[in-house]
C-alpha cells in the first residue's frame, strides 16, 4: 500500500479525473469527456465516446485494469484510478522490458526459424540438383551416340 501512495504522489493532479476512484471508473470509464482507463484520450462528442468505448484499444485496457483490480486488497476500491492505471502502464512496461532483456522477441525468434527453413530447403534443393547433374553426366557419357566421319570430298572423286 505504501508503494500506492508514494506513485501517487510523484504523479501529482492528473487532470479532471483524478480524484475518481477505482468503482466509478469501472462503472462508467468516460467522463466529462476523457477516458480514465486510457489517459491522454479526450472526445469532442458523444459519438467519439462510444466509438473509443467499442475499440479492441479499451477493451484490452479496460481487461487490464479489471485484472489488476482483482488481484489488489479490496480497500484499493476507494483509492484514485488514474493512480491504477499508472501502476498499470508500468507494470505492462516492466513486463515488456524483462522480456526483451530474456532474449529475442517472439518476432526476431519466428523470424530466425524461418530463415533456418529457407536454408535447410536451399540446400534440399542444391543437393537435389547436384545429384540430377551427377546422374545426367554418367548417362551422357555411356549413351552419346558416335560421331560419322565425314569423307572428304577430295577423296572421294579421285
Amino acid at each position: 500500500m505504501a508503494s500506492l501512495e508514494s506513485t501517487d504522489e510523484q504523479d501529482g493532479d492528473d487532470g479532471p479525473l483524478s480524484g475518481l476512484s477505482v468503482k466509478e471508473a469501472l462503472k462508467l470509464p468516460v467522463q466529462d469527456g476523457n477516458c480514465v482507463i486510457c489517459p491522454g484520450k479526450v472526445f469532442k462528442n458523444p459519438f467519439m465516446e462510444n466509438t473509443h468505448i467499442e475499440s479492441a484499444h479499451h477493451k484490452r485496457r479496460l481487461k487490464r485494469f479489471r485484472a489488476l483490480v482483482e488481484t489488489l486488497v479490496p480497500d484499493i476500491y476507494s483509492g484514485s484510478a488514474s493512480m491504477l492505471v499508472h501502476r498499470m502502464d508500468k507494470e505492462k512496461l516492466e513486463k515488456e522490458s524483462q522480456q526483451l532483456s530474456n532474449g529475442q522477441s517472439n518476432r526476431a525468434k519466428k523470424r530466425e526459424k524461418y530463415e533456418k527453413q529457407k536454408e535447410k530447403r536451399k540446400l534440399r534443393r542444391l543437393k537435389k540438383k547436384n545429384a540430377a547433374d551427377s546422374t545426367e553426366k554418367t548417362t551422357k557419357v555411356t549413351a552419346q551416340p558416335r560421331k560419322k566421319k565425314k569423307r572428304d570430298d577430295t577423296s572421294a572423286k579421285s
